[in-house]
C-alpha cells in the first residue's frame, strides 16, 4: 500500500525526518495505520521510537513544508521528479491511498507523466472513493487528517480506520504473487521525455545546388545536319 500525502509539516516531518510524525495528523493516521496491521504501534513520535511498517510506504507530492500550508504549482513540479523515482522503484504497490485532493491530484499527474494506463473509468475525488486501473491498481481518495478537517469533524476517525481497512481487505483478497528466481528483475517504467532530457537532435541540413563538385555534363553525338557536306552544307 502506498500512502501520498501533501508535505511533511513543518513542527513534525521537518523537525524529525519522518513523514507525519510529532504532530496531531500523525497521531490519526498511525493510529488508523496500526488498526489496520500496517503499523506496529499507533504512535509515531520520533525516529529511534521502534515504528516499523509493513506492506506500507508513505511519500508526499512535496518535499518540504510550503508557506501556508499552499504549495504552487511551480513547487510542486519540482517536487515532482523524485515522486516519479519512488513510483518507479515501487514496482508491487497495489494499492495507493491518496490524502486530500492534492495528493490524489499529483498522483494521477505522475501516472500520466510516466505513461501509465488511465483510470477505467472518470476519476472523482470523495472521500472512500475508489478509482480502478487496468494494472490491477487501486486508488483510494481520502480527507487529509489535518487539524482543519478533524477539529471541525469533516474526518472523524472511524471515517479514516474505514480507508486503511478497506485497503488491507484489497490486498488480502488478491495478495502479490511473490517474486521467484526466474522472474527476472524488475522492469523500471520509463517517464516520458520532455525538451530537457537528453542532447539536443541535430537536423542534417538538405542538400543544396552548391554542395559537393560540379557535375560536367557529356556533349551529345553530332547529327547528320550537323557533319560535313551534310544537309546544312548543301544549302550553302
Amino acid at each position: 500500500m502506498l500512502l501520498v500525502g501533501l508535505a511533511p509539516a513543518a513542527n513534525g516531518g521537518n523537525r524529525t525526518g519522518r513523514m507525519f510524525t510529532g504532530d496531531r495528523s500523525g497521531d490519526w493516521l498511525f493510529g488508523a495505520l496500526h488498526e489496520a496491521g500496517f503499523a506496529n504501534q499507533p504512535t509515531s513520535i520520533g525516529r529511534d521510537d521502534g515504528l516499523a511498517l509493513k506492506d506500507a510506504w508513505i511519500t508526499a507530492a512535496l518535499r518540504c513544508a510550503p508557506p501556508l500550508n499552499k504549495p504552487l504549482p511551480v513547487e510542486l513540479a519540482r517536487c515532482q521528479p523524485y515522486l516519479l523515482a519512488e513510483l518507479n522503484a515501487l514496482t508491487r504497490v497495489r494499492v495507493v491511498i491518496a490524502l486530500g485532493r492534492i495528493g490524489w491530484d499529483n498522483y494521477l499527474r505522475a501516472r500520466r507523466e510516466l505513461g501509465w494506463v488511465p483510470p477505467v473509468a472518470r476519476a472523482v475525488f470523495g472521500h472512500g472513493v475508489p478509482t480502478t486501473f487496468a494494472d490491477g491498481t487501486t486508488l483510494i481518495a481520502s480527507y487529509h487528517p489535518s487539524q482543519q478537517n478533524t477539529f471541525t469533524g469533516k474526518l472523524t476517525r472511524p471515517m479514516l480506520a474505514s480507508i486503511f481497512t478497506t485497503a488491507r481487505a484489497l490486498l488480502d483478497a488478491a495478495p502479490f504473487p511473490e517474486p521467484s528466481l526466474d522472474m527476472g528483475a524488475p522492469q523500471l517504467r520509463t517517464p516520458r521525455p520532455t525538451l530537457n532530457m537528453g542532447a539536443p537532435q541535430l537536423r542534417t541540413p538538405k542538400p543544396t545546388l552548391n554542395m559537393g563538385a560540379p557535375q560536367l555534363r557529356t556533349p551529345k553525338p553530332p547529327t547528320r545536319r550537323d557533319r560535313p557536306g551534310g544537309a546544312a552544307a548543301r544549302r550553302r
